[in-house]
């Protein structure tokens, strides 16, 4: 991604520096938030395996770039992420910069949400818009409104606004514009954050770019930074943009105006200007003054005319003597201080490995570290032989320098002359361009304005005649792109925003009223006791709004309704599948056992015979086979429901040894009767057609066929 970034003019001076930096923006590796998919904004999460790996990857292909500086956000799986790529890029020749950290290259702060499911998260903020999804609020609503309706479903507002998050993220780029040390075209190392990354490329990527998903952990993204541009100049294409409410046909409303250019331009043939009169008095014009023209040499930047940074100095032979009893006696201190310290530290910051490192760089920051090391440098060293050698050398490479600078200054003075006589000059012709024009509109002033008095009062009265518009194809020229329904909803949208009241104005200074709480949260026992709770406070607003009091209605968020009624969706898409094998296996069992009833009777046959031949009817026939299918379906019936209570045993037992949850199986005795009823009329259904067939046979054909 490139994009000509966002900053605030910069001055040295009355120098303005305009520069233009490639910062090198590095997602950080894989964290343990990561791979569980829960929103991780300033909360802290310390990298994977996968996330070490993706350091490493970035490294390897930033290796061959020199940075002159590195920035990153003050959490640890940035840090870590920063550090290893430096590591690389070191390990490849090239100096190492010092690693800033500041709280403003942060990931956006989700508040009450930090930590938990990004599903759930987003649908609380999103569901109360209509969508359910942080692709849908983007697609809909913009960007920067996921960010406004996560702050709005926080109970505690802590989550960062849209308006809160860039001017977080404008002075973190106002830092990287004021480094004193970098120049036009440097190298810039940042370890950013997945979402500050998306939403710099919808703020500043353009049409072309892909913002489906986020970087992936360890991406690198080229963004070429203008520190001449101030952020908020650019468009960030964020919130609702009016133009999407309806489209212009451009065609059709040029083609709706008709003009007629010489029914206009009637009766103006005949106007003229008589100029012959006008004529230039070069005595009155002013005279040239060259006392503005002056040379400053103090405002000339030695900088720029003469690098010092090549300047060498070397002790050659001089080494200074180290008292090493005075050294190793200060070592003794700094290690007899570093035991009760660490102590300290890791009741603070708990007593993790990971961490000793950064224990041992805070105590070697401490004061008295520091003044411990200095104290045996100096007592230590005998500087006054290396100050001689070095007082030599520098007098030797400045006299170098200076005969290098004098050719310079005479040619930065010579441009600095001539840039003073072209401003000079030009003001001068200004003036006399000022006292031309003077003239002439002495001169010009009474025929231009009879002439245009009479141009413009010929054109009004020919304006009726030269213009007419087709009402019908100017109206047809602007399409709404919502129906009524899109519009209602958007406009309620925009409506729901915050009122500056003085009760909210107070919660944004951080005044709290106990009486008068900005939310309460509920933790019901069971899903029973959250279901009273739920009908509590609908009876409540339904009471509220009957009595027209809708400012007392209490706005709730349901949240284990909102993850149960996920996972109720998946369990009903299955159930569905379920049923619909089930429903296949009952057909397939009613035609076996219509089938088998069909065998039956053409086996029976002389039984049938020998029951018809001594007096049974065709219904006595029917009802002989019928009851055999309803005593089979009743002992089917039976015996599944037998061994489903008996396979519930140990699948109960199982999943509470599993997941400490009691009789998750079960089947209650209603449900086991209409499973008994259905078993029995299914195969009274499947007989129906084989006891018929049975009940019409002829005896004296049964008695035959043996």
């Amino acid at each position: 991604m490139t994009s000509g970034n966002p900053h605030r003019n910069r001055r040295n001076g009355d120098i303005i520096r305009t520069m233009i930096l490639h910062l090198h923006l590095v997602r950080h590796g894989q964290t343990y938030f990561n791979r569980y998919n829960r929103l991780q904004g300033w909360s802290n999460s310390p990298l994977t395996e996968s996330g070490v790996a993706d350091a490493v990857k970035a490294g390897e292909r930033l290796k061959g770039l020199t940075f002159a500086a590195a920035y990153c956000s003050d959490t640890t799986r940035a840090q870590q992420t920063a550090e290893k790529i430096l590591d690389i890029n070191e390990a490849a020749g090239n100096p190492r910069p010092a690693l800033v950290t500041d709280m403003h290259f942060r990931e956006q702060f989700y508040g009450y949400y930090e930590g938990l499911d990004m599903a759930m998260a987003w649908y609380a903020a999103g569901a109360p818009h209509g969508v359910k999804t942080y692709n849908q609020i983007v697609e809909k609503f913009g960007l920067g409104a996921s960010r406004d309706f996560l702050k709005e479903a926080d109970p505690f507002h802590d989550a960062e606004s849209d308006e809160e998050y860039w001017t977080r993220v404008e002075g973190a780029f106002r830092l990287i514009a004021d480094n004193p040390n970098l120049k036009d075209g440097d190298d810039v190392l940042q370890i950013s954050h997945g979402n500050t990354l998306l939403s710099l490329g919808h703020r500043f990527g353009g049409p072309d770019l892909d913002l489906n998903e986020r970087p992936a952990n360890g991406s690198v993204t080229v963004i070429d930074f203008d520190t001449d541009k101030p952020f908020g100049e650019e468009d960030d294409g964020e919130g609702f943009d009016m133009q999407s409410l309806f489209t212009i046909d451009g065609d059709a409303i040029q083609a709706a105006f008709k003009f007629d250019e010489s029914a206009l331009t009637s009766g103006l043939s005949g106007m003229s200007l008589d100029l012959s009169g006008l004529s230039l008095d070069m005595g009155s014009l002013p005279a040239f003054d060259g006392s503005s023209i002056a040379l400053d040499p103090s405002s000339i930047d030695m900088s720029n005319l003469v690098d010092f940074s090549d300047i060498k100095l070397d002790l050659g032979d001089v080494q200074p003597e180290m008292d090493s009893t005075k050294m190793q006696a200060a070592m003794t201190k700094i290690m007899e201080g570093w035991t009760p310290f660490y102590t300290e530290w890791a009741k603070k910051e708990g007593n993790d490995p990971l961490n000793y490192q950064a224990a041992v760089t805070e105590y070697l920051a401490t004061s008295e570290v520091q003044e411990i090391i200095n104290k045996a440098i100096t007592e230590s060293i005998d500087p006054d032989k290396i100050a001689e050698a070095l007082q030599t050398q520098l007098q030797q490479q400045l006299s170098a320098k200076m005969q290098q600078a004098v050719p310079a200054m005479a040619q930065a003075l010579e441009s600095q002359l001539q840039a003073s006589i072209t401003t000079a000059m030009s003001s001068y012709m200004q003036n006399v361009l000022g006292a031309y024009m003077q003239q002439m509109q002495t001169a010009l002033e009474t025929q231009v304005s009879a002439a245009m008095r009479q141009s413009m009062n010929q054109i009004a009265a020919n304006m009726s005649n030269a213009m007419s518009i087709d009402e019908s194809a100017f109206a047809n020229a602007f399409q709404m792109n919502m129906d009524e329904n899109d519009l209602t909803e958007l406009m309620m949208s925009m409506m729901g925003k915050e009122d500056a009241s003085y009760d909210n104005n107070l919660k944004k200074l951080g005044y709290a009223d106990f009486n008068k709480p900005s939310g309460i949260d509920i933790y019901p026992i069971d899903f029973e006791s959250k279901e009273k709770v739920i009908g509590i406070l609908d009876a409540y607003n339904d009471r509220m709004t009957a009595d027209g009091e809708d400012d007392k209605v209490i706005t709730y968020t349901d949240f284990v309704g909102t993850l149960m009624a996920s996972v109720t969706d998946i369990v009903n898409m299955i159930s569905y599948v379920l049923v619909a094998f089930v429903a296949i296996s009952l057909v397939v069992s009613s035609i076996m056992i219509g089938v088998i009833t069909y065998i039956s009777v053409l086996e029976r046959k002389k039984e049938i015979g020998i029951l018809r031949s001594i007096g049974a009817s065709k219904g006595d026939i029917s009802r002989v086979f019928n009851a055999e299918t309803i005593i089979v379906g009743f002992t089917a019936g039976v015996i599944g429901i037998g061994l489903t209570m008996l396979a519930c045993i140990p699948a109960n037992a199982i999943v509470y040894s599993l997941f400490d949850v009691a009789n998750v199986a079960s089947l209650p005795w209603q449900a086991a009767v209409i499973l008994v009823a259905i078993s029995v009329f299914l195969t009274f259904l499947a007989g129906l057609i084989p006891s018929s067939a049975a009940s019409r046979k002829d005896p004296v054909e049964a008695l035959r066929s043996e």
